[in-house]
């Protein structure tokens, strides 16, 4: 599963995204966008790649905000998105332990 991550410093939902991704085993590509070789808020601590905010909006011009996940090449959406399509590909559980 190819999966990239459209981030931004300080941002809670980013890092709630990256313990998700933790928790199901996965390691995305993240992007930073709209900064230069600043560290990621996120568990894997530094951006692969990065973005200007003008591009990220010319890309997508539908994303609401941040963080914007693509799996497979496909637009999956945010955090809520992003956690309803691993408990539905069973990459994660929805129940608490």
């Amino acid at each position: 599963m190819e999966i990239t991550v459209y981030s931004i410093p300080s941002c809670s939902y980013c890092t709630h995204l990256a313990e998700l991704m933790r928790r199901a085993n996965q390691t995305p590509e993240y992007i930073g966008v709209g900064v230069v070789r600043r560290e990621f808020d996120g568990l894997d601590g530094v951006y692969d790649g990065y973005m200007s905010k003008k591009d990220f909006k010319e890309k997508f011009p539908n994303a609401p905000g941040y963080p914007w996940v693509i799996i497979d090449g496909e637009e999956i959406g945010g955090l809520y998105e992003t956690a309803t399509f691993f408990v539905k590909n069973n990459l994660v559980s929805s129940k608490k332990r």
